[in-house]
């Protein structure tokens, strides 16, 4: 399943699914305590550290 396709799906479980993609180089979200349904892809110069976080609800 490609990302795109992912998101999709799980968008239409939760219409209020924000999504964040960044580099690992990047400043990621570091505060998230308001955000109850979110999808963050981090990208890294080296694959084993590549992250994905879901967290859906409250």
């Amino acid at each position: 399943m490609k990302v795109k396709e992912l998101i999709l799906k799980l968008q239409k479980c939760d219409q209020e699914l924000d999504v964040l993609a960044c580099y690992s180089s990047d400043n990621p979200l570091t505060d998230a305590t308001e955000v109850t349904s979110i999808l963050q892809i981090t990208m890294s110069d080296k694959k084993e550290e590549n992250t994905v976080v879901l967290r859906l609800g409250e």
